[in-house]
């Protein structure tokens, strides 16, 4: 079995062309590979967002050579006139909260979280934002609430865990993906480079 270990932050468009990509390798390739999430913060703090400002930044979203032209089909689309999110460390959060309830449950909220905020413009570091997007999954809604309300601090510790994992390993930009604790891939790389490294792996072993 192939290990990817993924660091990724909820808020970077580049990570949700990855998550797009590392989706379609699990499909593919299946048992032979084990894929772990792991958080990694680019905005750790709140930071106040000018809506015309964050709403120019969004344009880079579907600009020639941006993270839409890259994945036409991802449904990026330019912000509208809701308030953009605050900071990485609440969708992180909401991600460890979902991992509780199994892998598969994780694989669909992560899904849907990044498009809520990339196609849909919804402000993912809201709680009733995330509560919404738990619900659309399947979630009982007052049970992935108290799950945030009674283990919130334990999965902050887990998210900065993460965090200070990918930088003692030199991970200063995400996606980056870790094959089987050594080789390290930056960016969101096109689907033929996870294959390569991967089948490169897989026949030494």
């Amino acid at each position: 079995m192939v290990r990817l270990d993924v660091w990724s932050d909820f808020l970077c468009p580049w990570c949700f062309v990855g998550a797009r990509r590392i989706e379609a390798v699990e499909a593919e390739y299946g048992d032979a590979v084990d894929v772990r999430w792991h958080s990694f913060l680019l905005q750790p703090e709140p930071t106040p967002k000018p809506l015309d400002r964050f709403r120019r930044y969004t344009e880079r979203w579907v600009a020639p050579g941006g993270p839409g032209a890259a994945d036409p089909d991802a449904g990026f689309t330019v912000w509208g006139d809701t308030p953009p999110p605050s900071h990485s460390l609440p969708p992180a959060i909401a991600g460890k909260a979902a991992a509780t309830f199994g892998a598969a449950a994780f694989d669909t909220f992560h899904r849907a979280l990044m498009a809520a905020y990339f196609c849909d413009n919804r402000d993912i570091s809201a709680r009733d934002t995330v509560l919404d997007v738990a619900t659309s999954c399947g979630f009982d809604r007052d049970e992935f609430a108290e799950v945030l309300r009674t283990r919130g601090g334990e999965l902050r510790t887990l998210v900065l865990a993460d965090h200070e994992a990918a930088l003692e390993r030199g991970v200063h930009a995400v996606p980056t993906v870790l094959i089987n604790d050594v080789l390290p891939l930056p960016g969101a790389q096109d689907l033929d480079t996870y294959r390569r490294m991967i089948d490169r792996i897989r026949s030494r072993t």
